[in-house]
């Protein structure tokens, strides 16, 4: 057996002395002013701004108008396709005699831009209720399914006068913090006429019958033409911008339907 080697000798190993404790500064931090403390700051641009003093110079030139009008609508709309079959339409006829308004709408909105950036908000609204008005007369004196179609073809054209400019004055004169409510409000007015009329119209054309729903809305359209003459800003959304939007630097101009579309 091979003798054991002899033990490894050992090297000890020499750490280095610890160093002295780094002097720690101590970091001061600015304070922070109080906003409560500064009168003349400016205001916080993303805080939305109160809602009513914007919407209340609107109820009667805008939302009174559209709620009177979507409930003269809807008195109308969903008794069409049994008039149709009273003058002789057949299933298909009914429906389609229902879709003339889609139709024209959809047709017809870019020609309705146009129109009512010719002719002012004001002046487009209000064409587009004459023309719901001649169509509602039409209808009312439709002596055959045609005649019924060419009424709801001209009810298409008045819609789209109508509620492209609205929606126009409405992003005109409302600030971009509020828009959503104040359109939230516009859909309120649609849909609460949606529930109004055809309770209306069921119970008229069961006493009258269905033809008086034309005279009807007839009546309703003229009353909302006699809102919007009286009350809707003679200058438009210009006019109605002074009232419905905030004062301040926050108050910018109204933009034009050209850049909008841009």
């Amino acid at each position: 057996m091979p003798a054991a080697s002899a033990p490894l000798e050992t090297c000890p190993l020499e750490l280095p002395a610890a160093s002295a404790p780094l002097e720690t500064c101590p970091l001061e931090l600015p304070v922070m002013p109080d906003p409560s403390s500064c009168p003349d700051a400016p205001p916080d641009d993303d805080e939305p701004p109160a809602l009513w003093p914007i919407l209340r110079p609107l109820l009667l030139p805008y939302f009174a108008p559209g709620l009177l009008r979507a409930a003269g609508q809807m008195t109308l709309n969903p008794f069409v396709a049994l008039y149709a079959r009273e003058l002789g339409a057949t299933d298909s006829g009914a429906g389609a005699a229902v879709s003339m308004v889609s139709l024209a709408t959809f047709c017809l909105s870019p020609a309705a831009g146009l129109v009512s950036s010719r002719l002012g908000l004001r002046l487009a609204m209000g064409l587009g209720v004459c023309v719901n008005i001649c169509a509602a007369l039409v209808g009312a004196a439709a002596g055959s399914y045609y005649w019924l179609v060419a009424s709801r073809l001209l009810q298409g054209v008045g819609n789209v006068l109508f509620q492209i400019s609205r929606q126009t004055f409405l992003t005109a004169v409302v600030p971009k913090p509020a828009r959503g409510r104040a359109s939230a409000l516009q859909a309120f007015t649609l849909k609460a006429g949606g529930v109004v009329g055809p309770t209306i119209g069921g119970s008229v054309s069961h006493r009258v019958g269905l033809p008086s729903l034309f005279w009807l809305a007839a009546a309703v359209h003229a009353a909302t033409l006699a809102l919007l003459w009286l009350f809707f800003p003679r200058g438009g959304a210009a006019a109605a911008a002074g009232t419905a939007r905030p004062s301040g630097p926050a108050a910018a101009a109204p933009p034009s339907v050209r850049a909008m579309l841009c």
